[in-house]
């Protein structure tokens, strides 16, 4: 065998060890799919910006502008909320998670001057199912939100599959609560 022919075997060899690791990689890059990149990320709820009505609440259409403002705020964050967990019916999307609101805008007080208590309670309904869902599926022991879901989003019995079943009926839910929320503003 001459020096050329020897060559020729060892570059096919690393061609052929070339595309066998490729091809390992490709597949484990497709079988963990359902996986969500590690980073670690601690929950921290943001504070109630807005404890106060506004400056001159005696105008009745400074404070009824006011009232609509934060009743389209509140709307805005259930609708976020409501998308980011639908997402999730889809496939994984931990940033979606992360971005959405874990509270409310404005704190009690101002929701029950702005609410009727049976629209405060679909308002509380909807936030306390939310958190559920968080612990249920996105926290871990330690309140942080989890990065790698085990098994197939396909698959049920997996953890991943677990959550993206669950976020198709709470997504349902929000929708249902939304409903009645919209309603009552209907209504008045």
């Amino acid at each position: 065998m001459s020096s050329t022919d020897i060559l020729l075997v060892l570059n096919l060899i690393i061609l052929i060890t070339g595309f066998v690791i490729l091809g390992l990689l490709v597949r484990n890059w497709i079988g963990k799919k359902s996986e969500v990149p590690k980073r670690a990320h601690s929950f921290s709820p943001l504070p109630s910006v807005y404890a106060s009505s506004p400056s001159h609440p005696d105008h009745p259409m400074v404070h009824q502008r006011w009232r609509n403002e934060v009743k389209r705020t509140i709307e805005l964050q259930c609708l976020s909320i409501r998308n980011a967990v639908a997402k999730q019916t889809i496939d994984i999307h931990q940033t979606e998670m992360e971005l959405a609101p874990k509270s409310f805008l404005f704190d009690d007080d101002i929701l029950k001057e702005v609410y009727q208590p049976e629209q405060l309670d679909i308002l509380n309904e909807f936030l306390s199912t939310f958190q559920k869902y968080l612990e249920l599926h996105w926290y871990t022991k330690e309140r942080r939100m989890k990065t790698v879901f085990t098994g197939r989003i396909s698959n049920i019995d997996s953890e991943a599959g677990r959550m993206v079943y669950r976020s198709k009926l709470v997504v349902n839910e929000f929708d249902r609560l939304y409903q009645q929320l919209m309603n009552f503003k209907n209504e008045q």
